[in-house]
């Protein structure tokens, strides 16, 4: 503060903008205009020396001031207060009527001689005479060059003050509330005391006291008595934060409130930062209105936070201290009671887990309950639960032992620690044969996600249970042993009686590389399943397969469903199991050109995405993570970009073979890439490698047969033979599955082939079909490559091959898609409904649209269409000033081969 109570200097600290706005208040007086200001703010939050710095103030201007604070009367009758302020020569008669009109007289003759400023502190604590005589004063400022200041507490509530509270708003005067002084402000109160900055220590000791600059004072007096401040590098800092300091803080925050709240508060810091009324309540066996009166008075001054949804300490260092006045056995006693407390009023289980947590040796009683909770009830708080069971399987044997066995096991599964939860299954031997066979599949399921197929094969094998032969299935699958599993798969019985079953027998089916379910069958069993965490793990695994099937066969409009979904499902399944389904939904927009719709993928991902795009990669913080030990499919293929793009071809083949290679693995099969190994086999002279992808190529589709399969094997085919025929027929088999780069790919291909043969008109022809595909996506890189590769040739085309910034020709086929929907006049929430995508998906188009098409509105964009919703005819968006652009009914996205190279 630039002055202080300590210094008796009239400028407070951080109330610059009240000042000016009481001194324009004393310059309306001055004109002649009265006026009535209302300062209030809690105690010792600096309203007397506001009120110090203003009557400072007002001794240079050209004004009557009388100051006086509010004060008790001995008589109802008498004003003392303002008889008090006005001066000793006014009398107090016995009839208040009269005692007030005297007032007013006086005020009256005050303001005859010129403008007058009456300022009245503590206004709360005035007698009731008073505060009717302040009251009639303040109607008169209408007619009077009279301003009335005071300065008042908010409570206790006196029905008289809250009258006078309203004459603000009936006058138009001016209210000023104080609140709580920055940090900054703070801080130089706290270094206009002590002389020096503070240091950090004593500054996170002074953010606790809320912004109170009395009660910063009175801390930084109490800790001087203490002997606790001490001069360091130039500031004055705490020597340490102990036991001495926390006593402290705690008896300044505290100061004048009852016991009752005290212990109430200590009470709620052992609760945690957050915690709530009711369990408060609980623990103090109290009832629940007196605990919130007793908080009620903690809110107002700060030391607790009421968000709405719950009750929070704002400072770590507040609910240290406050905890600090127990010692450790009496924490452990405190959480042991106040466990069993909650869990006699059935609190919910995370509650009654902290306090478990905290109250060392588990009795028996809380090992009961940790057997009988629920799945749901144990994956509310996994972490700490975890802990608990860890604890509990030690103590407990018998049924007991098995029952927490499998409850345990299964926080650690949802946890990712697998090789932990293969343990707690054997833990649980003892068990009954229902809860045997349960211990049993999560064993087999954790050495499976723990990387262990062998080991879950030799678990599962031999068992009866027709989930656990499943899963058995899904463990020879892992470990290449194709045929053993599909032939343990027709020896299951019909699956479908059972969802869980019927889940694990598709996925295994899947694996297997049996022929492949349908996507609808995938659906339905999705859909079946039941709440779980066994459930959640396989309705991922079989999204995951749906996205997998759906690259391979399509239709794009299913496709991007089931990807949009994807984020759904990841939510309900555990961290690892999401982040691969997030991945793989991510790989799967990107092979399918939705770039537009990737949102934020993997940092590899979105670099390879920028390096196609020839455009910086985003930096943003949720692209950021720790470097991974090897890079994945996408980091390579962007190292082979890097690569090709220098001309090291050779490098760019091998970088292109270790990103195809973990893909033989995959089921169904993902040749995705293999054209782009090809490709480069050839232009190096590499023939086996060539012939050597061709043969995996058509292994691959003649054993799963599906449609991108047999179009990549052919696509591959046409490359190592040299046939641009061949290659077309592909780009047009691709086109109709939604494979829009390899499609792009294709017909790049065949018009080099073409522009060597000397067919110029079909090489053009194809080399246009190819950067219109490859421009649709914004894959700069792959246009510029393509010119590069026909200009050898002799094949240029006349124009650019940037794609347009601005007007029509800039829309993604995504974009497409938002605007013929809109023109018919769906909302975003039904254009996202529609095309599977988020709001704010949706949101993001319209206004990338509005921007491209320099439109305003989204009338602006079904104007300028050319259509409108009862009239549209279906597939078609027409273009002022343009040929009308055709896409497949109901799809914004790839054409045929034949369309693209005839320019429709």
């Amino acid at each position: 503060m630039t002055g202080s109570p300590m210094t008796g200097s009239p400028m407070p600290a951080g109330r610059h903008l009240e000042l000016a706005m009481l001194a324009e208040l004393v310059r309306r007086v001055e004109a002649g205009h009265g006026g009535v200001a209302w300062i209030e703010g809690e105690p010792g939050i600096g309203k007397s020396l506001l009120l110090d710095a203003f009557t400072a103030r007002c001794d240079r201007s050209p004004v009557t001031v009388r100051t006086g604070r509010g004060q008790p009367g001995r008589r109802p009758t008498a004003p003392a207060t303002l008889a008090r302020m006005l001066g000793p020569d006014l009398p107090v008669t016995a009839g208040l009527p009269e005692a007030v009109d005297r007032l007013d007289a006086a005020v009256a003759a005050l303001c005859a001689d010129g403008p007058v400023v009456l300022v009245l502190d503590d206004l709360h604590e005035a007698d009731e005479a008073s505060l009717l005589a302040w009251h009639r004063l303040g109607r008169a400022t209408a007619h009077l060059p009279l301003l009335l200041v005071s300065a008042s507490r908010p409570q206790p509530y006196r029905q008289r003050v809250a009258q006078l509270r309203a004459l603000i708003e009936q006058h138009e005067g001016r209210a000023i509330s104080l609140g709580p002084l920055s940090d900054a402000d703070l801080t130089a109160v706290a270094g206009d005391r002590l002389g020096a900055p503070p240091g950090p220590r004593l500054v996170r000791y002074l953010r606790a006291v809320g912004g109170n600059p009395a009660a910063a004072l009175r801390l930084i007096a109490a800790l001087d008595r203490a002997g606790l401040l001490h001069p360091a590098a130039g500031r004055t800092d705490l020597g340490a934060i102990g036991a001495g300091s926390a006593a402290v803080l705690e008896e300044v925050l505290c100061h004048g409130l009852p016991e009752t709240t005290r212990r109430a508060l200590r009470t709620a810091a052992l609760l945690g930062t957050r915690f709530d009324a009711a369990e408060l309540s609980c623990v103090l066996d109290a009832a629940l209105p007196e605990v919130m009166a007793m908080l009620s008075t903690a809110v107002g001054r700060r030391v607790v936070h009421d968000d709405g949804d719950g009750l929070s300490f704002p400072h770590r260092v507040v609910r240290d201290a406050l905890a600090r006045t127990f010692t450790a056995a009496q924490r452990r006693s405190f959480h042991y009671r106040a466990a069993s407390a909650l869990i006699a009023q059935g609190a919910p289980p995370a509650t009654v887990a902290r306090h478990l947590t905290g109250a060392g040796r588990l009795p028996a009683p809380a090992i009961r309950w940790l057997a009988r909770l629920t799945e749901p009830a144990l994956l509310s708080d996994p972490a700490a639960f975890c802990a608990l069971l860890r604890r509990a399987l030690g103590q407990a044997g018998g049924d007991a032992g098995a029952a927490l066995a499998i409850r345990a096991g299964t926080v650690e599964y949802r946890l990712g620690h697998f090789h932990r939860a293969a343990r707690c299954a054997a833990a649980g031997s003892d068990a009954d044969p229902r809860t045997a066979a349960q211990l049993r599949r999560l064993a087999v399921r954790a050495q499976l996600r723990a990387g262990q197929p062998d080991r879950a094969a030799e678990l599962a094998a031999g068992s009866a249970d027709a989930q656990l032969g499943g899963w058995h299935a899904v463990a020879l699958a892992a470990l290449d042993r194709t045929a053993e599993a599909r032939h343990l798969l027709a020896a299951l019985s019909d699956p479908q009686t059972d969802p869980m079953v019927a889940a694990i027998v598709t996925h295994a089916r899947v694996l297997a590389g049996e022929t492949p379910p349908s996507a609808e069958e995938l659906i339905r069993c999705r859909d079946a399943l039941p709440a779980g965490v066994e459930a959640a793990e396989l309705r991922a695994l079989i999204q995951a397969d749906l996205i997998g099937l759906l690259v391979q066969t399509g239709p794009a409009p299913l496709l991007r469903a089931a990807v949009a979904q994807a984020a759904t499902v990841a939510a309900d399944a555990d961290p690892q199991l999401a982040e691969r389904l997030t991945a793989a939904a991510g790989w799967a927009t990107y092979l399918t050109g939705g770039w537009a719709d990737l949102g934020v993928p993997d940092p590899e991902l979105a670099a390879l995405v920028a390096a196609r795009r020839l455009r910086p990669a985003s930096t943003s913080r949720s692209h950021r993570r720790a470097p991974a030990a090897a890079p994945g499919r996408a980091g390579l293929e962007l190292a082979a970009i890097g690569a090709e793009r220098s001309g090291r071809l050779d490098v760019a083949l091998r970088l292109r073979q270790r990103a195809l290679t973990p893909t033989a693995t995959d089921r169904p099969s993902c040749l995705h890439g293999a054209e782009q190994v090809a490709r480069l086999a050839v232009a190096t002279g590499a023939r086996d490698d060539a012939a050597a992808v061709a043969r995996w190529c058509a292994r691959v589709a003649a054993a799963e047969r599906l449609p991108a399969q047999v179009a990549m094997s052919a696509l591959v085919d046409g490359l190592v033979a040299g046939e641009p025929g061949a290659l077309l027929a592909a780009a047009d088999d691709l086109g109709r599955i939604g494979a829009p780069l390899q499609q792009a790919g294709a017909l790049e291909e065949a018009a080099v082939l073409l522009g060597r043969a000397g067919d110029r008109v079909a090489a053009m022809r194809a080399l246009r079909a190819a950067v219109t595909a490859f421009a649709a996506v914004g894959a700069t890189w792959d246009v510029e490559r393509a010119d590069a590769r026909l200009r050898e040739v002799g094949v240029r085309r006349r124009t650019p091959a940037a794609p347009s910034t601005t007007g029509w020709a800039a829309l993604t086929p995504a974009e497409f898609r938002v605007v013929r929907l809109a023109a018919r006049g769906l909302s975003n929430r039904e254009i996202a409904a529609e095309l599977f995508l988020s709001q704010n998906t949706v949101q993001t188009h319209m206004a990338r649209i509005r921007a491209k098409l320099g439109l305003r509105s989204r009338l602006d964009i079904a104007r300028a269409a050319g259509f409108r919703g009862d009239s549209a005819q279906p597939g078609v968006v027409a273009q002022p000033g343009l040929v009308a652009q055709r896409h497949q009914p109901g799809e914004g996205g790839p054409r045929t081969a034949v369309e693209l190279a005839e320019g429709t």
